[in-house]
């Protein structure tokens, strides 16, 4: 059965294809089209899945799609093969498809499912469920009147002087404040059913506009660390409410509130929980694939799927060549492309590295990445001023998994950059440009059957200099999206302050 499950009514708009019962793949409209958070029809996503899955649009049995109707209220449109054309009313799917994106891309057999987020259909804000072998079962929900943790975060973010969608920059800048000591007056959970939400009374900032040069003023910078404390407890006390009531150790999260890393980071410190999935694209973006999965589910296939995170375009090293020829830079041929990333890297030169098929999310994970010597004091400072962005934002590392555990304080491998963890004295010494301010750093994992090249590059850099680790930052310009052609990667070279780019077996350089 193939199945084409759309989001086409929320940001970011996007397309996830399943054929025959196997998941092929997933992107975003903005890839293609150059604009952040592209929320028009993903027409040129549903023609890359096609033509890289041999498919017609005849051939598709099901397509699902989230639309707006004339009421505002959100319904889903089914479309058979057979032309049949079915209109379902949201009542809580919009949530379902976030779980079903988390909990069946999971190995747990049996799992908590928690979605957060601003809104879903149904006025869902907060959502339940149990996951249980093959079936997810929905068990609470909290409303949007009641309160609304997304929406909160959002306009708070906004309150601050930062643009929407930019709450990972608010994130970051929490690190630097101190949270008042009144922040349960502002909002908090106790429970599903006990909530203290007076944040329109209580959070008075005016809306300021932030320099990108300095640093915001401190009532900002302070407001920023009692709304990331209010959420982090409201959070943690959902997730110890639903322990006790479950007794299940195993957890899974979806919904855009999941982006927080330093959310992620203080969950997965609590005793009780034994592992947890988080999926690597929880916000809206994302729910392509759980209308998918479920309208799969709603046919009968139940199954858990595996994904491959690197299953975007892919261009030859004849395509690369072409893509570099009008520009004026100089083209070398590889030998060992790992090799000499390394070498450059030890120099402390800044580095586009683009290779196999781009990576899916809002992170980068070796394939569209920008890199760089951790250990080289100030080079977070100059590679934000390199991207456009704010000085004071942190960088990631990605780390050799087999020596993770020596150098960071994680129970377990986190591939996808999701999550914060403390860093060890080590890591803050030799990983300077990678750990936070508040001493932690969001890792990304890398085994070798995960990315092999990528791993191998990193072994390489650790071989020279003892440190198993690089700095690795989303391949673009600060306001763009990820870069997904090589024609993009060398219009960044050359509008970037970097060294080089390695595309495929090339070495590119600005002459």
């Amino acid at each position: 059965m193939n199945i084409l499950g759309l989001n086409s009514n929320n940001e970011n708009s996007s397309a996830a294809l399943i054929k025959d019962g196997r998941f092929c793949g997933f992107i975003q409209e903005e890839r293609f089209s150059r604009i952040k958070y592209d929320n028009n029809f993903p027409r040129k996503s549903i023609q890359y899945l096609l033509e890289k899955n041999r498919l017609k649009e005849a051939q598709l049995d099901f397509c699902i799609s989230s639309f707006e109707a004339r009421n505002n209220k959100t319904q889903y449109c089914i479309l058979s093969r057979r032309g049949q054309r079915e209109v379902v009313p949201g009542d809580g799917f919009h949530h379902q498809a976030h779980a079903a994106s988390a909990y069946r891309f999971s190995s747990f057999k049996k799992a908590n499912i928690l979605v957060i987020d601003a809104c879903g259909d149904n006025r869902d804000s907060i959502t339940f469920f149990v996951g249980d072998g093959d079936r997810m079962h929905k068990i609470w929900d909290v409303k949007f009147d009641q309160i609304s943790l997304g929406m909160i975060y959002r306009d708070a973010t906004i309150k601050a002087g930062f643009s929407r969608n930019h709450e990972g920059k608010f994130m970051g800048l929490s690190s630097y404040g101190k949270a008042s000591c009144d922040y349960k007056d502002i909002f908090y959970m106790e429970s599903h059913q006990t909530i203290h939400n007076a944040y329109a009374k209580k959070a008075r900032l005016k809306p300021v506009k932030n320099d990108p040069y300095k640093m915001p003023a401190r009532e900002v910078i302070d407001f920023s660390a009692t709304i990331q404390k209010c959420l982090e407890r409201s959070v943690i006390n959902l997730i110890k409410e639903i322990y006790r009531s479950t007794k299940i150790s195993d957890f899974c999260f979806a919904g855009g509130i999941f982006l927080n890393s330093k959310l992620l980071g203080e969950i997965v410190r609590l005793h009780f929980i034994n592992d947890v999935f988080v999926q690597p694209n929880a916000g809206d973006a994302g729910l392509a694939i759980g209308y998918a999965m479920e309208m799969a589910a709603r046919c009968g296939d139940t199954k858990r799927f595996n994904f491959d995170v690197y299953s975007g375009p892919s261009f030859s090293d004849t395509a690369i060549r072409l893509a570099a020829g009008p520009f004026p830079v100089a083209i070398k041929r590889l030998s060992d492309p790992a090799q000499t990333a390394a070498d450059l890297l030890e120099r402390n030169c800044f580095i586009g590295w683009f290779q196999g098929g781009m990576e899916w999310g809002p992170r980068a994970l070796g394939n569209r990445s920008i890199l760089a010597n951790p250990s080289i004091k100030g080079n977070n400072i100059r590679l934000n001023h390199v991207k456009g962005r704010e000085f004071w934002r942190p960088f990631a590392p990605s780390i050799l998994e087999e020596h993770v555990s020596r150098w960071v304080n994680l129970r377990r491998v986190s591939p996808y950059m999701t999550t914060c963890f403390p860093a060890l004295a080590n890591m803050k010494k030799a990983g300077c440009a990678v750990v936070h301010v508040d001493g932690t750093t969001r890792v990304q994992t890398v085994s070798f059957s995960q990315n092999p090249l990528y791993h191998g590059l990193i072994n390489h850099f650790y071989k020279k200099t003892g440190t198993p680790f690089v700095l690795n930052t989303s391949f673009n310009y600060q306001g763009e999206p990820i870069v997904c052609s090589p024609r993009e990667a060398v219009m960044d070279l050359m509008r970037m302050d970097l060294d080089a780019l390695i595309a495929g077996n090339y070495l590119i350089t600005k002459k």
